[in-house]
C-alpha cells in the first residue's frame, strides 16, 4: 500500500503531535499550549488554531469549552501518522509499505507528497 499524507499536515502541526507524543501525560491543551509556545516561540493563538485542525483531522483527543480538563493525547491515526513522520526523517526517504489516510482540510482533491501530477 502507498502512504497519503493530505498536504494540510503543516510544520506546526507536526512539532505539535511530535510535542504531544513526547511531553508528560496528562498535559490540557492550555498546558500543551504554553509548553510549546515558551519552546519554539510559535503564537499561543496560531498553536490552538492548528490544535483545532488535527482534532477535526481525526489525529487527537482533547477537551473543550464545555468539557474541560481532559488530557490532550494521539489517537491511533495521529500516532501512526507520527510514526510514519518519524521514520521518513530518521530514513531521508519515505516510505510506501503503510497506508494512512488523512481528511485534507483544504478544498480539492487530496495529494500524496511529491506527486506534482495530482
Amino acid at each position: 500500500m502507498k502512504v497519503l499524507i493530505a498536504d494540510s499536515i503543516n510544520k506546526t502541526q507536526e512539532i505539535i503531535l511530535k510535542e504531544i507524543m513526547n511531553l508528560e501525560r496528562g498535559l490540557t491543551i492550555t498546558a500543551l499550549v504554553r509548553k510549546v509556545s515558551k519552546r519554539y516561540k510559535i503564537a499561543e493563538s496560531t498553536l490552538r488554531w492548528n490544535i483545532e485542525k488535527l482534532k477535526s483531522l481525526g489525529l487527537l483527543t482533547c477537551g473543550t469549552s464545555e468539557k474541560r480538563g481532559v488530557p490532550v493525547k494521539l489517537n491511533g491515526s495521529g500516532s501512526l501518522l507520527l510514526e510514519i513522520l518519524r521514520g521518513r526523517s530518521s530514513a531521508g526517504e519515505r516510505s510506501t509499505e503503510d497506508a494512512v489516510v488523512v481528511r485534507s482540510n483544504r478544498t480539492g482533491p487530496a495529494k500524496k507528497r511529491g506527486d506534482e501530477n495530482g
